[in-house]
């Protein structure tokens, strides 16, 4: 199974759909880790998460399980002594089953409930037997009222991610940011988006920890429905700043709410336009990009013309001399990968969403069979290694 992760946000009851339909869902749209239907268990039955878990084992997908006995929301309402008697039975129930990836915690901890996330989460991975927790943070936004939320000041959020990390002994840092699809002020919010990814990518780096992002797939208050090319956009921009995990928000669309729509499957059930576009764009970089980078880190980001996210420009004193932008001046982030025994290859993002470019690039050394010029649709990535750019 890939390093690299897709996933959704899965906020449906246990029992409303088959498991059979729902599993074949996943699969169709190129996830290969699921969010588990919402168990309750004063309400639910264990089997019908058994039966959920035995139909992601078939398909080869990874199921995170979403119990409420293991979130962190359920730790401030019972206490310690009842949440670790709840957690040991959800292990018990369902820990043992082969798709099982790791137990929800919770998401979006604030200052107020972050003590008891860090309690709730070490709580889980001490009953987990081997199996991980999960917990997703807030980004961190540039207004006032943004310190009150996340319990510290904007240039401290990164200290106090990795401050959890290292004291729950997590092996992934995620975090959901949804800025980039903002329909106003879209080029600072596109760098917000950024700076966000650069943080957490830091706090991930600092404590040798996976980063994970969530990507918007649902139309909602001022975020507007995404199209294809920011489909594209938002996978191969987390690839290219070192994201191994991604979540699709959200997935299905249980009942009418605010101003939500356009999301993959709607509230009768059918697949949506979203559903084929974040099902292309999977598949495809599963087929096509996830094999070549796979064992392979990122080792350096810059960014040729605009700069983003407080990443420094390209310089051209690596194996990548040149780029030359030779129709439309858009940005392109490029990034240095390097594997253990010290092999190189980048790939080359076109940041813009609305219009291709064309580049020529120059290398030295092993990589200078890719020189030459080459388009890149809107949010297009493509790798450069001693095997020839894709």
């Amino acid at each position: 199974m890939s390093k690299f992760k897709i996933s959704f946000w899965n906020y449906e009851k246990m029992g409303v759909i088959e498991a059979k339909k729902a599993v074949a869902d996943w699969k169709d749209a190129g996830f290969n880790l699921a969010m588990t239907f919402e168990y309750r268990a004063e309400r639910d039955n264990p089997a019908d998460m058994v039966e959920l878990l035995d139909e992601c084992q078939r398909k080869g997908i990874e199921a995170i399980v979403c119990d409420g006995r293991t979130r962190y929301s359920h730790f401030m309402e019972v206490g310690e002594k009842a949440f670790r008697a709840g957690v040991k039975q959800v292990v018990k129930e369902f820990g043992a089953h082969p798709a099982v990836f790791g137990f929800h915690v919770g998401d979006e901890p604030n200052g107020e409930s972050w003590e008891s996330a860090v309690r709730a989460f070490q709580i889980v991975k001490e009953e987990a037997k081997g199996k991980r927790g999960f917990i997703n943070m807030f980004s961190s936004w540039v207004t006032p009222e943004c310190p009150s939320v996340i319990g510290v000041e904007l240039d401290k959020y990164e200290d106090k991610v990795v401050d959890f990390v290292q004291r729950t002994g997590a092996d992934i840092v995620s975090f959901d940011c949804y800025a980039q699809c903002m329909y106003t002020d879209k080029d600072f919010e596109q760098d917000e988006f950024l700076r966000n990814l650069h943080m957490f990518a830091n706090a991930a780096k600092r404590t040798g920890s996976q980063l994970y992002a969530s990507l918007l797939s649902v139309g909602h208050w001022n975020y507007r429905v995404p199209n294809q090319d920011d489909i594209r956009w938002q996978v191969n921009m987390c690839v290219a700043h070192g994201v191994k995990g991604m979540f699709w928000f959200y997935f299905y669309q249980r009942l009418l709410e605010e101003n939500y729509r356009g999301g993959p499957i709607n509230m009768f059930g059918d697949r949506t336009e979203m559903f084929n576009m974040i099902s292309y764009q999977d598949r495809l970089f599963f087929k096509y990009y996830a094999p070549r980078l796979e064992e392979y880190e990122v080792d350096e980001v810059c960014y040729f013309r605009k700069t983003y996210g407080g990443y420094p420009k390209f310089t051209g004193d690596k194996e990548l001399k040149v780029i030359e932008t030779l129709v439309n001046n858009e940005s392109v982030c490029v990034s240095r990968w390097v594997n253990a025994d010290g092999n190189v290859k980048y790939t080359l993002v076109n940041v813009g969403r609305e219009l291709p470019t064309r580049l020529r690039v120059e290398f030295d050394g092993a990589l200078a069979k890719n020189n030459g010029s080459y388009w890149f649709a809107p949010g297009q990535m493509m790798i450069f290694d001693e095997d020839g750019a894709v």
